[in-house]
């Protein structure tokens, strides 16, 4: 259901414009009746970016994590990003940061063990919405699991690698009727920084 491409800030964004596009034909497919039913939406994750190590639990960014933020948020800006979700640790926070100031949004605060509750929120995001989530190793392939979607490259516990801060990921989710979205597509990209 995936795959992995490293690919620049351009290809990115026409990517993540295409999948919205895509989630809003998917939307307005079939019968005028069944497309009244359906619901599509994106969602973007991201691990927060690389973080200073001062040895506590919950450090700022390096200065190059503070340059993927920036970076992020050039790749983000013109994807139809309608919602941020970051969890209270700073790393999240200041990860999203860029995005958020740039695109004006207030960022939406949930809680990092909390994952059912998060994809929950993510499941029932309104019709066409696009939310940028920032998340942890750990944390974002669980999410992308409970949303019906796979990622490849995890290490042996299923997260991602400790060293790996640059993938995006970008899930389309789809609804007929009222029921919760579900990943129809999952495209997992790696940020190049120029």
């Amino acid at each position: 259901m995936g795959s992995s491409k490293t690919c620049s800030r351009r290809e990115a964004v026409a990517l993540a414009g295409g999948l919205l596009a895509g989630t809003a034909a998917l939307s307005l497919a079939g019968s005028p009746r069944a497309a009244s039913r359906q619901r599509s939406a994106t969602v973007i994750l991201v691990r927060h970016a690389e973080k200073e190590d001062d040895g506590t639990d919950d450090p700022p960014l390096s200065e190059k994590g503070k340059r993927r933020a920036e970076a992020l948020a050039g790749l983000i800006h013109a994807a139809g990003v309608t919602r941020i979700l970051a969890n209270k640790y700073r790393r999240t926070t200041e990860t999203i940061a860029p995005t958020a100031e740039r695109l004006r949004l207030a960022p939406e605060r949930y809680r990092a063990r909390d994952t059912e509750g998060l994809v929950q929120r993510l499941a029932n995001l309104e019709d066409v919405a696009c939310a940028l989530v920032a998340g942890h190793s750990n944390t974002l392939p669980a999410i992308v699991r409970a949303l019906g979607g796979e990622l490849k490259g995890l290490d042996s516990r299923g997260n991602l690698d400790e060293r790996e801060y640059d993938r995006v990921i970008v899930l389309t989710l789809l609804s007929s009727g009222e029921d919760a979205m579900r990943a129809v597509g999952v495209v997992d990209l790696r940020m190049t920084m120029g």
